[in-house]
């Protein structure tokens, strides 16, 4: 029998059991998000790995096989049975705690790259992270046809791929592969402070403003509603940890 059958010419397929579909429809989109994931866990496999390593990553390729035969068991009494459920979640949770133990804290954004294996890893996390969101979207569509399961499966694993590429590169024997920037954290750190104390400035200028048009050009009571709008703002200020340089 010949690999080709030209039932797809037109731009749909068929699950098992079910009718024909367009090959952009949300189930497929996510189906096939899926198996481009476990190709690029595949691929990383490929790569020089710790046996350990190789060893889990094999068995989320075979979840991941498990995942791709619920996506097409749709209209058969197969559909939401699945094989990936909170165990299989926890197993991922339990790897990561193993792992991030072992590295440094994390004090900056990573870079994607290092060694090669970390390099495919995170490539790999990224795949990932668009099939959750294909999931997603296939989620608000079909709520009842997708094991909710599914969807924590794949964040856990794109935490794990990410802990991975770290574990990697911090091996990795060609050469040192500093993939975090501290520099590039403190520079966040620092747009993150502007933009606070911007949001500060203005909610107290909106207060003041508020205060000055309740008052409706009353003096003393613009004066008493100003006292009462900066006590209220500050209180506001100090509840969730802000301070204003009025207050300062």
């Amino acid at each position: 029998m010949g690999i080709y059958t030209r039932a797809g010419d037109r731009g749909e397929t068929r699950l098992a059991g079910g009718p024909p579909v367009g090959k952009d429809a949300p189930r497929l989109e996510a189906l096939g998000t899926v198996d481009e994931l476990s190709a690029a866990v595949g691929l990383a496999r490929a790569e020089p790995l710790a046996e350990e390593i190789d060893r889990l990553l094999g068995q989320v390729q075979q979840h991941l096989q498990q995942i791709l035969a619920e996506f097409g068991a749709v209209g058969t009494a197969l559909e939401g049975a699945g094989g990936v459920g909170p165990a299989e979640v926890r197993a991922l949770e339990e790897a990561i705690d193993r792992y991030q133990e072992r590295l440094p804290p994390l004090k900056g954004f990573i870079v994607p790259g290092g060694v090669r294996p970390a390099a495919q890893l995170h490539f790999a996390r990224t795949v990932c992270r668009r099939a959750e969101r294909r999931l997603v979207t296939l989620l608000r569509g079909e709520p009842l046809g997708v094991s909710a399961s599914l969807l924590a499966y794949l964040n856990r694993l794109g935490d794990l791929l990410f802990v991975l590429a770290r574990t990697v590169n911090r091996r990795g024997p060609h050469r040192p592969a500093v993939t975090e920037s501290p520099q590039t954290w403190e520079e966040f750190k620092r747009i993150k402070q502007q933009v606070r104390e911007a949001a500060v400035r203005e909610l107290e200028r909106w207060f003041l403003t508020q205060a000055l048009e309740e008052a409706e050009g009353n003096v003393s009571r613009a004066a008493e509603a100003v006292r009462m709008q900066r006590t209220n703002f500050h209180a506001l200020m100090r509840k969730y940890g802000l301070t204003s340089e009025s207050e300062s």
